[in-house]
């Protein structure tokens, strides 16, 4: 499908609530991990600490913790499902 081999279970989940609760809700969950993405790679980029825990990421300096984690934007592409 043209995106990261580590993120095949999160396009699994949005696929799966995309079917069964409908695209808006997997839209609003895609937008979650693009936002996450985008604080997470600008918090590393300015070589700050972050910790993992489970699918959580804690960005320290700032005490913002990521729910659900991240999803790699930069290589996927977003197909819309019929």
């Amino acid at each position: 499908m043209g995106i990261e081999s580590g993120d095949c279970g999160k396009v699994a989940e949005l696929i799966g609530v995309k079917v069964f609760l409908g695209e808006f809700l997997a839209y609003v969950q895609l937008g979650t991990w693009i936002s996450n993405t985008r604080m997470y790679e600008e918090h590393v980029s300015a070589n700050l600490t972050v910790q993992y825990m489970d699918n959580n990421i804690l960005l320290v300096e700032t005490n913002t913790t990521l729910v659900e984690g991240i999803i790699a934007v930069s290589t996927m592409f977003i197909f819309v499902l019929y």
